[in-house]
């Protein structure tokens, strides 16, 4: 009888399985998964849509602070790389047309796109533009609440 009761004791150690769920739970299960899921894509989505805008701002940040010590030409690529990843386009160039939602009106963007492309072609000389010219323009554009 002692051995039976041997054999018996090591049967305490193992855990019985789990219960399954409920079946009124296991919709609200699905649900909750389903959400959680699509919250996690919205962040993905949201985080690579942002990004060059958050680039855009610290490209600017640097800008401003170096304007003086960078050459015309790469104070003219710098701000129209700020310009490209801020507006969400492929490209930029002279002759771009207005976008609706900036709230710059044509001359205005036409006066920035010419000063730009004077600082990236300039022959090397002084820069003929000033930061306080073009700098505050860009942070309109782009950042309009500031």
């Amino acid at each position: 009888m002692s051995e039976q009761a041997g054999v018996l004791d090591g049967i305490r150690d193992i855990i019985p399985p789990l219960t399954p769920v409920p079946a009124q739970w296991s919709g609200y299960l699905m649900i909750f998964i389903a959400l959680v899921l699509i919250l996690v894509l919205f962040w993905i989505w949201h985080g690579y849509t942002q990004r060059p805008r958050v680039y855009a701002k610290t490209l600017y940040r640097q800008l401003k602070k170096n304007w003086s010590d960078l050459s015309p030409r790469s104070c003219g690529e710098d701000i129209m790389t700020i310009l490209r990843l801020g507006l969400g386009q492929q490209s930029l160039h002279r002759n771009t047309p207005r976008l609706i939602d900036i709230p710059l009106d044509d001359e205005q963007w036409e006066f920035l796109l010419a000063q730009c492309h004077r600082l990236r072609y300039s022959n090397g000389g002084g820069k003929a533009v000033d930061a306080n010219d073009i700098l505050p323009m860009i942070s309109e554009i782009l950042w309009p609440s500031r």
